[in-house]
């Protein structure tokens, strides 16, 4: 007798190798608002067990004039910026990269700056909290060095960029990895290290000059490594005011 033909199974969503179990596209009722208000609006809020990675918004203006946006994340009850503002003019659209992974409980969150009418429309991907895609992140700076993130004993890692792929590998037009927020009133003079571990943060491991990052911006570094057990990232800011920083990664065991 002929043997049977196994029907084709789907690939499993991943992420540099890494499989996204219960990954699911997020529908636009978690992922959508229309006709935002002026200030903070909670867009979707991550469920129990899950991870969210924010990865795009898209906006249209359908106001009869500019609006004024920025994107947040909402972290135990307090916003925290995620992008430098955009003014979008009348009857047009913007696309603005976020690239930040909320867990169970965040929201994902739009502050309006000028006039009603803006509709934002989210690219979410959700999938299990145990798996060992994310973003490690500092929500308040202090003046100084902080170490933003370091990988586990007994794993290796890799940062990613905006989209959590591994198109950073490459270099080049906004494959970044490095991420820092500025929401403190003024300009704050930064620089990151990535850092071998049992090593001390300083000019050899420094990846880039010291920048001046305005108020209200956000800042985008590239460094282009692989990580072991230990090795850690930093970012120094001349002032504890009001500023995140964050990167994104993927662990292997």
């Amino acid at each position: 007798m002929p043997h049977a033909i196994p029907l084709a199974q789907p690939l499993p969503a991943t992420i540099a190798g890494i499989q996204l179990t219960g990954a699911r596209w997020v529908g636009l009722t978690e992922s959508f608002k229309s006709n935002c208000a002026l200030g903070d609006n909670d867009i979707g809020t991550v469920p129990a067990g899950k991870r969210w990675l924010v990865l795009q918004a898209f906006a249209y203006n359908a106001a009869a004039g500019n609006v004024g946006v920025y994107h947040e994340a909402k972290i135990g009850g307090t916003y925290y910026r995620l992008t430098t503002s955009a003014t979008i003019s009348t009857l047009s659209v913007n696309n603005a990269v976020i690239g930040f992974a909320l867990d169970a409980g965040e929201s994902i969150a739009a502050n309006i700056i000028t006039n009603t009418g803006l509709n934002i429309w989210y690219k979410i991907l959700e999938f299990d909290a145990t798996v060992r895609v994310g973003s490690s992140r500092v929500l308040s700076l202090a003046n100084g060095n902080n170490t933003v993130y370091t990988v586990p004993a007994t794993y290796s890692s890799i940062l990613l960029d905006p989209q959590f792929s591994l198109a950073n590998t490459t270099g080049g037009g906004g494959n970044n990895n490095l991420f820092y927020v500025n929401s403190s009133g003024g300009s704050r003079n930064i620089y990151w290290n990535v850092v071998p571990s049992g090593g001390a943060v300083g000019s050899g491991n420094q990846v880039v000059n010291t920048t001046a990052a305005s108020d209200g911006t956000r800042s985008n570094v590239v460094c282009l490594t692989t990580l072991a057990a230990g090795d850690f990232v930093n970012v120094n800011t001349n002032a504890a005011l009001n500023q995140i920083a964050w990167v994104n990664y993927a662990e292997l065991p």
